[in-house]
This record gives structure tokens, C-alpha cells and sequence, in this order.
């Protein structure tokens, strides 16, 4: 079975990490490249972008890319992660006791991915193009999403995503929403109906037309 190089390059560096120590000027040349893919994916898509492509714009040849991030889905997810990474470090400077911490977050989270075009360039890779990684690079990204959304949206997980990653919601319109589902969700049940006259056997003629009274107020003419 064929494993992937970026399958194999993880479990070294998680197994044997004294030997997967980065000289700086490695580091350094990853985080520009990085950088530069992360405009590029973003002007581009993911689909249009190669190493032989990437190479060309960022100014390394594809052998050295392919040295730093194995693959084209290694060097894209690592755009995703990064740009998850800077979301989640402006979430973090909001006091998590705070008692308006959720719509201080979402304000955040509003104002890291979108621009006045709609979303950023990252979150709409993020949004639309995180697809076209294969499992063992989505799987971790998604984990991080599915994290985030619940600092986001601790209550309505089950339309955060939907909301927070609509390129035309604005905040205001997403705190209502949330707030009516939240009052919706914790209202007391609905008290039952008191029971129709129909329940009521008519033993006079007066009886059946009380019976035969539509549903709802009645109007007098």
C-alpha cells in the first residue's frame, strides 16, 4: 500500500523528534514560503496551484519544496493551520469568564475573515477549497474547526458554521438569530389546549351549533 510521504515525515517527527530538529534557515525559508503560497492559493484556488507553479512565484525550485512540505496537500494544509492558528489566538484574548465572551468572540471571528469583498482569501480557502485534502490532512483541520465553533457557539453548534462562514451574514443579523433560537430553545413548553365543544356530546340544537364553531376568535357582524 502506498503511504504518502508527509504520512511518514509526521510519524518521525512525532516518534523520533531529536531527529526532526529544523536548522533556522530552513524555518525561515518554510515561513516565507508559507506566506507567499497562502497569496497564491488565494488569487489562484487550490486546484490551479502545483509545486511547479508555486515554485516559479515564490522563487525555490520544486525540489526544495518538496523537500520542506512533501506535497502539495502538506504545504495547503499548512496554509489552513496557520490561518486557524491566528483566528484562535485572537479568540484567546478573550477572557473565558467574561459573561459576553461568545459574542466577543464571534465579533472577532467576524472581523478575521472577512474583508470589505466578503470573506478574506484564507477563509475562503478555508471554506471552499479545505475539500480537496485528502484524510490524513483535512481530519486534523476539521478538529480545529469543530473546537473553535464551540468557543464560538457553545449552544448552537448546529448552525455556527452556516452562520459565522456566510459571506453575506454581518453580525448583527447572526446575533439574532442565535439569540431567538436560544430564547426558543429554553421557553416552557406550550400549555395544552382546553378541550373544543366538539368534545361536548350535542344534546340540543343550541349544543351543535356551539360545535360546529370554527377554530380561533369569532367575529361579529
Amino acid at each position: 500500500m502506498f503511504i504518502p510521504a508527509r504520512m511518514l515525515r509526521a510519524y518521525v517527527r512525532e516518534n523520533f523528534p531529536d531527529d526532526a530538529v529544523v536548522p533556522p534557515e530552513v524555518g525561515e525559508r518554510r515561513e516565507r514560503v508559507t506566506e507567499l503560497a497562502r497569496t497564491i492559493f488565494a488569487r489562484e484556488g487550490r486546484r490551479d496551484v502545483t509545486f511547479v507553479t508555486l515554485s516559479r512565484e515564490v522563487g525555490a525550485s520544486p525540489g526544495t519544496l518538496n523537500s520542506d512540505f512533501c506535497d502539495i496537500h502538506a504545504l495547503f494544509g499548512e496554509v489552513l493551520r496557520r490561518h486557524l492558528r491566528d483566528i484562535a489566538a485572537e479568540l484567546a484574548r478573550i477572557p473565558s469568564d467574561a459573561p459576553d465572551r461568545f459574542p466577543r468572540r464571534r465579533a472577532a471571528y467576524l472581523a478575521l475573515t472577512r474583508d470589505a469583498k466578503g470573506l478574506t482569501g484564507a477563509h475562503r480557502l478555508l471554506v471552499s477549497d479545505r475539500r480537496f485534502l485528502p484524510p490524513d490532512v483535512l481530519d486534523p483541520i476539521e478538529k480545529i474547526r469543530a473546537d473553535m465553533f464551540k468557543l464560538l457557539a457553545e449552544d448552537n453548534l448546529d448552525v455556527a458554521e452556516s452562520l459565522l462562514d456566510c459571506a453575506v451574514a454581518d453580525g448583527p443579523w447572526i446575533e439574532t438569530v442565535l439569540q431567538s433560537r436560544a430564547a426558543a430553545a429554553t421557553a416552557p413548553p406550550a400549555a395544552a389546549a382546553p378541550p373544543r365543544f366538539s368534545n361536548w356530546p350535542p344534546e340540543t340544537a343550541c349544543d351543535a351549533d356551539f360545535a360546529a364553531l370554527p377554530e380561533g376568535p369569532v367575529v361579529l357582524h
